[in-house]
């Protein structure tokens, strides 16, 4: 791996990939901890005819 120092002027760039990075894996884990309880509320049966039953 190249190691080398990181100029200043190329700060805002850093900053800008690890805040899309970041932003990348917790969309990533609230999508799947989403489709996890969706799931499960359709093993159980929570949905009729596309709502929940008991709105």
């Amino acid at each position: 791996m190249d190691i080398r120092k990181i100029e200043p002027e190329e700060y805002s760039q850093v900053l800008d990939l690890r805040s899309y990075s970041f932003q990348s894996v917790y969309n990533e884990a609230k999508l799947d901890d989403f489709l996890h309880w969706l799931n499960a509320g359709h093993a159980i049966g929570c949905f009729e005819e596309g709502e929940l039953i008991g709105q």
